[in-house]
């Protein structure tokens, strides 16, 4: 699981936690892609939703004892709730689909966040600024991980609590506007907010919780420009929006 999410299991408590957050998203994915199967007028349901619960003990039970084998977990998914999971995603197609995010594009924010983060560490701003962007950074990290399992709509989740953290905390922010730390932190945020109204020009699928399941990998609008400007005391509405 660490793997898919793109980062390293040390058999650490730290990494133990990330593969729980992980688990718990692809937990959510599995009822969002269930609700978006209701919702499908004249559905079947009785043959399209039969795979849920088998989907949803599996990583529960992968939650229950986080240490174990994906394939302990594995072993409680028949090969036919696969493959109606693969029909289910048939059917979401006819009537959702998504913009699929270049990975290029998502490896670039990654990297642009570990050099934020590096330049934020060596950096002498203030340290409630140095915790909260660092924290933000993180959360923005996990995003992009995440998105390969819930798609776009993780992205609005983690950009919506990055912009409320930038709010609360505007004062922090405007007392070193000028500080080159918060301008790339800036442009990260401009950055997944472009991903993100890329990915949500369409509705989320089932298919990444398929490819996940299956083993194949590969895979708010103008509120955040004003709330960055008001932060940092700029009169330009537009950065973000």
């Amino acid at each position: 699981i660490a793997n898919f999410f793109g980062f390293e299991d040390d058999n650490s408590t730290k990494s133990h936690e990330k593969v729980a957050y992980a688990l718990i998203e692809i937990v959510k994915l599995v009822d969002e892609a269930e609700c978006a199967m209701r919702s499908i007028p004249n559905l079947n349901e009785q043959l399209f939703l039969k795979p849920f619960p088998a989907i949803r003990t599996a990583f529960t039970s992968m939650l229950a004892g986080i240490t174990s084998n994906w394939e302990n977990a594995r072993n409680l998914l028949a090969v036919i709730d696969l493959t109606s999971l693969a029909f289910c995603a048939e059917e979401l197609s006819k009537h959702h689909t998504e913009t699929q995010i270049d990975p290029d594009q998502l490896k670039e924010i990654l990297e642009d966040i570990d050099e934020a983060v590096s330049s934020i560490e060596s950096s002498s701003i203030p340290n409630d600024l140095k915790a909260l962007l660092l924290d933000q950074l993180e959360a923005i990290r996990r995003t992009i991980y995440e998105y390969r399992v819930r798609g776009g709509i993780r992205l609005k989740e983690g950009f919506q609590v990055v912009v409320g953290a930038v709010y609360v905390n505007q004062q922090v922010i405007k007392n070193s506007a000028a500080a080159p730390e918060i301008k790339k932190f800036q442009k990260i945020m401009e950055k997944l907010k472009t991903i993100m109204d890329f990915a949500l020009k369409y509705k989320p699928l089932a298919e990444p919780v398929f490819k996940f399941l299956t083993g194949y990998t590969d895979a708010g609008d103008g509120v955040a420009g004003e709330t960055f400007s008001g932060a940092t005391g700029g009169t330009d509405e537009s950065n973000l929006a």
